[in-house]
C-alpha cells in the first residue's frame, strides 16, 4: 500500500470492517480487535493515524510486533496481511485481517467479534456457532501448535514440543500430527535492540551493566510475559546472560 492509498482509507473514514489506531502502548490495546475482526468478516486495522483530529501520529510498531501479539497472546495463531506506509518520516502499520477458518479465536479466555466497529465479547451462542461451523469444515482436524516467534528456529527439538504441549493435553499428543510453526521474522525488536544499546551505554559508567523484568516493563510499557519473553530469546541468541533466580533475575550483556 502506498501514500495515495492510505490517504483513500482516510477520507474514507472508519467503517465496520475499517479501524484506525493513534496508539497502542500494549498488547491489550490491539489483540481483542485482531480476534474479533478474525472471528467476524475480517477488516483492516490502521495503526499511527488520529482519524478524529486528521492527524498522522505514526508508530514506533513493527511487524515483528503484531506477530508477537497474534501468536503469544492470540489462541489459536493465525495469517495477517502487514505492511508499512512512511509519510514525512511517520511510519502507519496497515494491518489487513482475513475472516479466519478456525473460529473460534481468543485472547485470554476472551472470545470477541465486530459489533457496529467495535469489538465486543461474542455470546455463548455465538461462539458454539462457531465452534460448530469449524468442526463441520474440518471434522479430523489436525492440530497447529505454534511455536514462540522469538524462540523457535529450525534446530527446535521436537521433543521439546511435545514435552510442553502434554502438559497441557493429559492424553497424550500425536507425533504425527504436531504442525512446528517456523518464526515468520528472526529479526530482534526494536525494543530489543534498543536494550542492548541502554545495557552499553550502561556499561561505559559502571562496571556491570544490567536489566530487570521490571525495568524493561518501566521502558516500554509492556507486560510482565511480554519483558519475559523477549529477554528470554535475547539469552538465548547469545547477547546476554540471565543471573540470579525468581524477582532478582537480571541479564547483563555477554562479553563477546
Amino acid at each position: 500500500m502506498d501514500w495515495p492509498g492510505l490517504l483513500s482509507y482516510i477520507k474514507e473514514g472508519e467503517t465496520p470492517t475499517i479501524k484506525f489506531l493513534s496508539k497502542a502502548e500494549t498488547e491489550e490495546d490491539i489483540a481483542p480487535i485482531l480476534v474479533a475482526m478474525a472471528n467476524s468478516t475480517g477488516g483492516k486495522i490502521f495503526l499511527g493515524v488520529d482519524l478524529r483530529n486528521c492527524h498522522l501520529v505514526g508508530t514506533r510498531h513493527q511487524a515483528e510486533w503484531i506477530h508477537y501479539v497474534i501468536y503469544q497472546v492470540c489462541k489459536p495463531a493465525f495469517q495477517v496481511g502487514l505492511e508499512m506506509v512512511v509519510k514525512n518520516d511517520k511510519h502507519v502499520l496497515c494491518i489487513t485481517v482475513p475472516s479466519g477458518i478456525h473460529k473460534p479465536y481468543y485472547v485470554q479466555e476472551n472470545c470477541y467479534v465486530m459489533d457496529k466497529g467495535q469489538p465486543r465479547l461474542a455470546s455463548t451462542d455465538e461462539i458454539n456457532d462457531m465452534e460448530e461451523m469449524r468442526k463441520l469444515r474440518y471434522p479430523e482436524e489436525i492440530p497447529v501448535i505454534p511455536v514462540s516467534i522469538f524462540t523457535a528456529t529450525e534446530q527446535v527439538e521436537k521433543e521439546e514440543i511435545i514435552s510442553a504441549v502434554s502438559e497441557e493435553e493429559p492424553m497424550g499428543v500425536d507425533e504425527s500430527k504436531i504442525i512446528l510453526v517456523s518464526p515468520l521474522n528472526n529479526a530482534l525488536t526494536s525494543r530489543q535492540k534498543e536494550t542492548l544499546r541502554y545495557l552499553e551505554r550502561q556499561a561505559t559508567q559502571e562496571d556491570e551493566s544490567s536489566i530487570r523484568n521490571k525495568t524493561y516493563r518501566a521502558l516500554f510499557k509492556v507486560s510482565h510475559k511480554t519483558a519475559h519473553i523477549e529477554l528470554v530469546d535475547l539469552v538465548k541468541r547469545g547477547y546476554v546472560a540471565s543471573h540470579g533466580s525468581g524477582r532478582s533475575t537480571c541479564y547483563r550483556l555477554c562479553p563477546s
